[in-house]
């Protein structure tokens, strides 16, 4: 009899957390979609495209061109949209994704209100004399709980692949950072 009881317990308990996985995904669909757009402009014109658990991840093509030249120094590794990453580079991928992780959470959290959340927490650290990116409480969290104190520019893990002896010829699909 308890085997019994033990099934329905499971079985509610997978019900519950479709529910919310399900919930979490209409939630940050507008943003998803916006990521999914540009994701598939990245694969038709050369990127790939792949997959963590809790994101579709896209690399390469037109978005990695527009991500290096955010006014950022460097331009910007990633960005992320709902459950959707975008990175510069495929390289770039297995540096910041827990990075990148703590945002789609931040998504989860927030939906749609997400991307004004962030301008504007942006622009309070502008108007208090700090960095609009690094003192964005967004990336704030997204820095701890990745366990990184800071988020290196492109160069720097160009730099440090190549010191490792890690960087490889690329691919014809994907550039080096440069």
């Amino acid at each position: 009899m308890p085997q019994r009881a033990d099934a329905t317990h499971n079985k509610a308990c997978f019900r519950g957390i479709f529910f919310w996985r399900l919930c979490s995904l209409l939630w940050t669909a507008p943003n998803s979609l916006v990521g999914l757009i540009l994701g598939g402009v990245g694969l038709l014109s050369g990127g790939g495209v792949g997959r963590c658990p809790g994101a579709l991840e896209f690399w390469g093509g037109l978005p990695a061109i527009v991500l290096k030249i955010l006014p950022l120094r460097g331009g910007a590794h990633a960005i992320t949209f709902g459950h959707v990453i975008i990175y510069r580079s495929r390289t770039l991928r297995e540096a910041i994704r827990k990075h990148e992780l703590i945002h789609v959470r931040q998504y989860e959290r927030l939906g749609p209100l997400f991307i004004p959340a962030y301008l504007a927490a942006s622009l309070v650290a502008l108007l208090r004399g700090k960095d609009p990116y690094r003192d964005n409480v967004f990336e704030r969290e997204a820095f701890a709980a990745s366990e990184a104190p800071y988020m290196p520019f492109p160069e720097e893990l160009l730099a440090e692949k190549n010191h490792e002896g890690l960087a490889s010829s690329p691919s014809p699909t994907h550039k080096p950072l440069s």
